[in-house]
């Protein structure tokens, strides 16, 4: 019973000590180094900015012609109006293949029932179902996918890319979040807008900006998008529901660059807790030695025992717990 009392007493002291310090160190140095907080209203101002600032150039805010056939929309309900937009823009409706390689299909195709977030697509998609409503979580059945999937849309590219960095959305606002990862997933018309492009594709066919993917080039990719033209009413729309809402401000407000200034933090925190996490298991360590050499007795302390440890002894320990905290 002593040695119990021992190790809840002292090793309550010890480790609500060290882990007071490490939470209030982290919380300074995360306030310190966290990428800032703004409204939307604030770093982008309009629906122009938030398409084209936001994604580095990936969308292009484009007035959308009488025929509407100029420009490309992120959401849709029925047939994809986006066929016609590329039979205007390239002389075709299907480009044979997705040609963005993240987690995308080679070549679009159609889905199952479960896909019900990203339901537009789900006749002609380059997006799996797996993927959104399966990845890393296993496969959601039923009423939950809907839930499920915007949650995995989120998570998919790591806790950095997070659009809720700066709390939580708006329902309306997020909504746009969504469809943006729905329709960079799962669009087959993004294919002759990849900023880095396979020399066989389109037959060499290149928008200004584009260049041929380089396999020995580290800066090129097989993911990014660029200019891709995007229907100024939707863009605008985006604007409006989100422009209450705090997003990070990092390089006008940047998606890639908060994700990069992200990606550090969460790092140096990762790092930190490790750091942490040894520490308690030396405190644990030192706290059974003691308990190995100390009783302490509740209301009855026999003095002048080698084996007792006195309240004077328990608080200099506590002491060195905190002194072995702040090393953190």
């Amino acid at each position: 019973m002593a040695k119990k009392f021992t190790r809840a007493l002292l090793g309550g002291v010890v480790l609500s000590a060290l882990v007071s310090y490490a939470s209030a160190d982290g919380h300074e140095d995360a306030a310190a180094a966290a990428p800032q907080c703004r409204k939307m209203s604030e770093i982008y101002g309009g629906g122009k900015n938030i398409c084209e600032n936001m994604w580095d150039g990936a969308f292009k805010y484009t007035e959308p012609n009488e025929a509407g056939d100029n420009a490309y929309t992120m959401w849709f309900f029925g047939d994809n109006p986006n066929d016609k937009v590329s039979q205007k823009l390239w002389g075709k409706d299907d480009h044979g293949s997705c040609h963005v390689s993240y987690y995308h299909k080679e070549e679009p195709s159609p889905e199952d029932d479960r896909m019900s977030e990203c339901h537009p697509w789900k006749e002609n998609a380059c997006c799996s179902t797996d993927t959104l409503v399966g990845a890393h979580k296993g496969i959601v059945e039923g009423s939950k996918a809907t839930e499920v999937t915007g949650t995995i849309l989120k998570e998919n590219y790591g806790a950095e890319y997070h659009w809720d960095r700066c709390g939580k959305l708006s329902p309306a606002c997020e909504r746009f979040f969504v469809q943006e990862a729905c329709f960079y997933e799962c669009e087959p018309h993004l294919a002759p807008y990849r900023k880095f492009q396979d020399a066989a594709f389109n037959s060499g066919q290149l928008q200004g900006g584009v260049d041929v993917h380089d396999e020995d080039n580290d800066d090129h990719n097989k993911w990014q998008i660029h200019e891709m033209p995007i229907r100024a009413d939707y863009c605008d729309a985006w604007y409006d529901s989100c422009k209450d809402d705090y997003f990070c401000a990092s390089d006008n407000g940047s998606f890639f660059s908060c994700a990069a200034e992200y990606k550090e933090l969460d790092d140096n925190a990762d790092e930190k807790l490790k750091v942490a996490e040894t520490k308690i298991s030396e405190l644990e360590a030192e706290v059974k030695a003691l308990e190995a050499n100390a009783v302490v007795q509740s209301g009855d302390v026999q003095s002048g025992s080698p084996h007792v440890m006195t309240a004077a002894a328990l608080t200099t320990a506590a002491a060195a717990a905190i002194a072995m905290a702040a090393e953190l």
